[in-house]
């Protein structure tokens, strides 16, 4: 170790030790024994009345021990009473000072500025710093009408020490202490609003399938009335007509594969119904795959070259109805986040359904896809576990971004 670091690890030390001693969170029983035990040493070594000068009467030394035991005192309640420990304080130091002064009642004076300017209020502060800037400069001017030069200096930096210096640190220490306090403050706001967007991201994506659940129960109403309407109509004709076995026979056995097919329908959509819905509300046709055209001409409409293979397969309606979705939020997603990019759209198979929409990274501004709320495709992968399949979305290894469905076509209806 190099002296120099020797010497800023004692002065270190040093100061870590005076800010523990004179540290308002510091025990209060220690800082006024231990000032008395020194004032009291100092006494031993004769260094009473050092500020006695020509004409200034004499006393017996061990009389200062009385001021300095009385702001030993006032030391002990400064932490709780600060300004009405520094005001016995300064009348101890002024009736010490009558009797010639002593070092140990400037530590006391010392202390009691010190905790005073620390933990005081701002009003008591000023009062401090007021008084203490009045006393500095009356003092130095009474010496420099009273006294040589010398004397002047010699006492300003005694006052320096004793009455500038506590001020000064405290308020270093304070402002320290703020910092401190307005970073953890800082800190556990971000916390909060990070925990606030966490929530608000989760509510919002509840709010997204929790619609998306209501839309599918209007859907339910036009995948069922088609069936049942069909099966009103054959049994009207049947009964309209004369009896006829075989032609009975023909329509019993369409009724029948009817309401086999509506049954199917309706137990695989049943099973993504969470909410009630307002029956007020308009229902409207749900769309299918017949209508993937519409979507190619609105995406490249939209500035989007679609490359499609496939066709509309037959599947029961939620999964047709699912795959549609899937397609229009791919394809709406992809004009947004890449626009005037080249999409891939893939449809194959009944079961599985597979859907894949994968899109370059296009010509615009892109906006990487993760830095949009994703609440379409939540509600859309929600949908699509709640059949048995699973969405996956998300960048591949050659730079495109690719959105693939995989749905069971669920049990065929046989008459």
């Amino acid at each position: 170790m190099t002296p120099t670091a020797s010497t800023e690890g004692a002065v270190s030390a040093v100061r870590r030790w005076l800010e523990r001693f004179f540290s308002v969170e510091g025990d209060p029983r220690w800082s006024p024994l231990v000032i008395w035990l020194a004032g009291l040493g100092l006494l031993a070594l004769g260094l009473g009345g050092v500020w006695t000068g020509t004409g200034w009467p004499r006393f017996d030394p061990w009389w200062h021990v009385v001021p300095l035991t009385v702001g030993c005192i006032a030391i002990a309640f400064s932490r709780r009473h600060p300004m009405i420990a520094l005001g016995v304080g300064t009348v101890a130091v002024l009736a010490d000072f009558t009797i010639g002064g002593s070092p140990g009642v400037l530590l006391v004076i010392f202390d009691l500025l010190f905790t005073a300017f620390r933990i005081g209020r701002p009003t008591g502060r000023r009062v401090i710093a007021v008084s203490v800037a009045v006393a500095f400069v009356t003092v130095l001017v009474l010496i420099a009408v009273l006294a040589d030069l010398r004397t002047g200096i010699a006492a300003a930096l005694q006052l320096t020490a004793f009455l500038v210096v506590p001020l000064w640190w405290a308020r270093d220490l304070r402002q320290k202490e703020e910092l401190a306090r307005l970073a953890a403050e800082r800190v556990e706001l971000e916390r909060r609003r990070a925990d606030d967007l966490i929530r608000v991201g989760e509510l919002d994506r509840q709010r997204a399938v929790q619609a998306e659940r209501a839309s599918m129960a209007r859907d339910l109403h036009d995948v069922i009335a088609s069936h049942l309407s069909a099966t009103a109509l054959q049994a009207g004709a049947a009964l309209a007509r004369p009896a006829d076995a075989g032609a009975d026979r023909k329509t019993l056995e369409s009724v029948r594969e009817s309401s086999l097919a509506g049954l199917a329908e309706m137990r695989s959509m049943i099973m993504l119904l969470r909410n009630e819905t307002d029956p007020d509300e308009p229902v409207a046709a749900p769309p299918r795959l017949d209508r993937i055209s519409e979507l190619v001409k609105q995406a490249e409409d939209n500035g989007l070259r679609i490359r499609f293979a496939g066709d509309a397969a037959t599947v029961p309606a939620a999964v047709d109805q699912t795959a549609y979705r899937i397609i229009a939020e791919a394809l709406v997603n992809a004009a947004k986040h890449a626009p005037g990019s080249t999409v891939e759209l893939t449809i194959d198979g009944a079961d599985p359904l597979v859907v894949r929409v994968e899109n370059t990274a296009g010509s615009g501004a892109a906006i990487h896809p993760a830095l949009s709320a994703g609440h379409g495709l939540a509600a859309l992968r929600d949908r699509t576990a709640a059949l048995g399949g699973r969405l996956s979305a998300g960048p591949t290894d050659h730079g495109t971004w690719l959105i693939e469905a995989i749905i069971p076509g669920g049990e065929r209806v046989r008459s």
